[in-house]
């Protein structure tokens, strides 16, 4: 129980670095909260385009917000997951994130993200 807590404090402050690098349009920030598999899936000028293209459809990106947040643990030892799903209000519509990140080599890394509406 306590692990979790942790786990979830942790997570929580990792989710809050990517969403406001996302905000602040720092997506080298962002790009680099992902685990080597999602870097190795995603080059890092893909991610950017694909941040600037939601801004070119939809505009300027004005805030985010956590819709659900679920962390769960497995296994020995244990492997912590955690699922986000985001709300995204740009000036003219709204994109909804589902993320999973994993904790992995002692830190919350992004696993990949995709759209969920």
């Amino acid at each position: 129980m306590q692990e979790g807590h942790r786990q979830h404090k942790a997570f929580e402050t990792t989710f809050r670095q990517y969403s406001s690098a996302i905000l602040a349009r720092d997506y080298a920030t962002a790009y680099s909260l992902g685990d080597q598999a999602f870097r190795d899936a995603v080059p890092e000028q893909d991610f950017k385009a694909e941040q600037q293209a939601l801004e070119t459809k939809l505009g300027a990106l004005d805030s985010s917000s956590t819709e659900s947040l679920d962390i769960e643990g497995n296994g020995d030892p244990m492997e912590w997951t955690a699922r986000v799903r985001e709300v995204r209000n740009y000036r003219n519509g709204k994109f909804h994130t589902l993320y999973e990140f994993r904790f992995e080599n002692g830190r919350w890394q992004l696993f990949g993200f995709k759209q969920d509406d």
